[in-house]
């Protein structure tokens, strides 16, 4: 197993020229807020895999790191 962390910039720029085959894709995106406002879309991986887990990742002073 091979595990790869990338930013949403380096992702968008591989996913337009190569992907690697039978990936799995973890995607951590924070809440509405200071960092991210209502047009904001995660990354579409639809056309390079069908295995996908999207997590909201919110303020620990809400008393919990993240949420799925």
């Amino acid at each position: 197993m091979k595990i790869s962390i990338y930013s949403r910039k380096s992702i968008e720029k591989l996913l337009k020229i190569d992907f690697r085959k039978n990936a799995a894709v973890i995607s951590f995106y924070g809440s509405l807020g200071k960092f991210r406002d209502e047009e904001y879309k995660p990354v579409d991986y639809s056309t390079k895999t069908n295995c996908v887990w999207l997590d909201d990742i919110r303020p620990a002073s809400e008393g919990y790191v993240y949420s799925n």
